[in-house]
């Protein structure tokens, strides 16, 4: 044992002299621009990137699932994000925002099959009568479900890195869209932004306990996202339970990103975004890279929301209880966030929108916790309660 402990403590001391070279270097005062293996990064190339791969998404959904015709105006939800209406501690099973009726999307959920029907030489593509009943045609179904997925691969890792602060790959890839029996969704309204929150870091599944860690997507891509789920997830769980079966038909209800072959994997989104960011940035940033792209990056990030999200803290020991008391006592219920500090939401939520702001990305129309608590006491005089 003696040792042991001797051989740990030597190496401990020889670690603690290591010195590791920087693999990012920063090449000019404001930290927007840094060099990455000889190569250089700007903040302006990823603002491109940002709004350019939402300019290709739109073309492919016009080209591919719209066929190249002209797409309606009507056949799209109009909605603000701030007033859509989740209700964040129902832990309904198969409950989404989605569903809610208070949001009105009932009434477009067949909107893409019945503009795929309404012209007859492009219905007879899909569809034929026998006996008086409509019969899809399976060839021209499974190529509509490979079109709508081949979206998909567009749409994700656009939202994804629209946060900047990037959830891990292999949690991305199976976010909850509704509840389910043992989890809560993942995809949901935080203080009136649409938010995918992580659970896991590192280390919190080591000791069984999950975080509660909010990523604000941008307002372009927030409603790209809710209008691919309102208008073409409906048609493709219809087409999915009828030829490939239940167990398939439970992942496009469940999972925020599903495939005709299993769910999204890690490794398949990890190649989806680095065929993105080498577009714009000349290399490929996988999840694992760019968030330690973004980490140099947000060294330069400014810190002035500290004592705002923080503030609280003072107004507990002002009343002589901890934190830990009060968010068990008067904060919310759910099982995934009974323990999870309320700080800690809105200043996860705070640093990507800050972050946002730094890079530029979604400044057409921001979203700010501001806008969302003046939103919050709107409703409040409309309904006579909270609706988040």
């Amino acid at each position: 044992m003696s040792f042991i402990y001797n051989a740990h403590r030597l190496l401990k001391a020889v670690r603690s002299d290591e010195v590791k070279n920087p693999e990012f270097r920063f090449t000019d005062a404001y930290g927007r621009q840094l060099s990455y293996r000889g190569q250089l990064i700007d903040l302006d190339d990823i603002k491109k990137m940002h709004d350019q791969e939402l300019e290709r998404y739109r073309g492919f959904v016009q080209r591919e699932l719209f066929f190249g015709e002209e797409i309606p105006e009507d056949i799209f939800p109009q909605f603000e994000i701030e007033h859509l209406v989740d209700s964040v501690n129902n832990s309904a099973v198969g409950y989404s925002f989605l569903d809610d009726p208070r949001n009105g999307f009932d009434s477009f959920r067949d909107s893409y099959g019945r503009w795929l029907l309404s012209d007859p030489d492009r219905a007879e593509k899909f569809v034929y009568c026998r006996n008086g009943e409509l019969l899809w045609k399976p060839h021209a179904v499974f190529d509509l479900l490979k079109r709508l997925e081949a979206s998909r691969e567009l749409l994700a890792p656009g939202v994804a890195y629209s946060t900047l602060l990037q959830v891990r790959a292999t949690e991305f890839a199976r976010i909850l869209l509704r509840n389910t029996t043992g989890a809560l969704r993942h995809l949901r309204m935080e203080y009136h932004i649409l938010c995918q929150v992580a659970l896991q870091d590192k280390t919190s599944h080591q000791h069984m306990k999950d975080r509660y860690i909010p990523h604000a997507i941008t307002r372009p891509w927030a409603t790209e996202l809710v209008r691919h789920l309102v208008m073409f997830r409906p048609l493709e769980e219809l087409l999915v339970g009828k030829f490939i079966d239940e167990d398939a038909l439970h992942v496009y209800r469940t999972q925020l990103w599903p495939c005709l072959k299993g769910t999204l994997t890690g490794e398949k989104y990890g190649d989806h975004c680095a065929a993105m960011t080498t577009r714009y940035l000349g290399r490929a940033f996988k999840p694992q890279l760019w968030r330690s792209l973004m980490s140099a990056f947000s060294s330069y990030l400014p810190d002035s929301r500290a004592f705002e999200s923080n503030k609280e803290y003072f107004a507990d020991m002002g009343m002589m209880h901890s934190s830990a008391m009060r968010n068990g006592r008067y904060g919310r219920t759910t099982e995934q966030v009974l323990e999870s500090d309320f700080r800690v939401t809105v200043g996860c939520i705070q640093a990507c929108l800050d972050f946002q702001k730094h890079v530029g990305i979604g400044q057409e129309r921001p979203f700010t916790l501001l806008n969302a608590q003046e939103s919050s006491l709107a409703s409040v005089k409309e309904t006579g309660g909270w609706r988040f």
